[in-house]
Parts: structure tokens; sequence; C-alpha cells
């Protein structure tokens, strides 16, 4: 299977520019940056939640093709959750990343930590 990193690696750069002192962002536009990022976060929650909901399609009839049918989206379904799980924690992490930028470094470390709590969501026995 092909593992796609969904921009972690442009933001681990940012992240190490940000350590090295080379990027540095206004800490007013970065709350406005803020506000569009936590808007975008809340439409891959939507999203996910009606995949979750309208995934596991229980309509198929009793034949066996429909009830292969029916494994096959619900296969597919959890493989879109997971990859709006991942889109989530990146889009976490460039907040992170933008906030560290902007000097509000406690902001960042909460970021941080939603960032870690929506990973071990993501993983099977990992949270919630």
């Amino acid at each position: 299977m092909v593992q796609v990193d969904y921009g972690q690696a442009q933001i681990q750069a940012m992240n190490d520019a940000v350590a090295a002192g080379t990027l540095k962002l206004d800490p007013a536009a970065v709350t406005d940056v803020m506000k569009v990022l936590d808007g975008v976060r809340e439409e891959l929650n939507q999203q996910r939640r009606k995949i979750q909901s309208g995934g596991k399609n229980t309509g198929l009839a009793g034949f066996s093709s429909a009830q292969q049918l029916a494994v096959g989206f619900a296969g597919k379904a959890d493989q879109m959750v997971a990859t709006i799980d991942q889109y989530i924690v990146g889009t976490i992490r460039l907040q992170e990343t933008f906030l560290r930028a902007a000097g509000k470094v406690a902001e960042a470390d909460q970021m941080s930590a939603q960032a870690i709590a929506a990973a071990s969501a993501g993983i099977p026995g990992g949270g919630a």
C-alpha cells in the first residue's frame, strides 16, 4: 500500500524554520488564519460524521452479492474516515506551527495536545 504523508513533510519543514528562527508570523494574521483553519477542521469533522453514518448501509437486501457490496462499501467508508482523520491531524499540526511562528507557545502546546489526541483516536484501541 502506498503511504501518503498528507502534507506532513511540508509542515515539518515549517516547524524546522520556526525552530531555527527563520519563520516568524504576525500574531494578528495568525489569529485570522486560525479561524479559517478552525472552519476547515469543522467541515472535515462534519464530513467524517456523514461518512461514518452513511457508510454502514444495511438497506441492500439479504442476497449474498448485496451483503458483499455492503462489506465493500463499509470498507471504503472506513478508508475515507482514516484519510479524513489524517487531514484533521495535519490541520491541527499546521495550526500549531502557525501559533509557534507567532510566538504563541502556550496555545501551540494546546494544539499539540489536540493533535496527539486526534491521532490516537484514529488508531484502533488508541482513544475515543
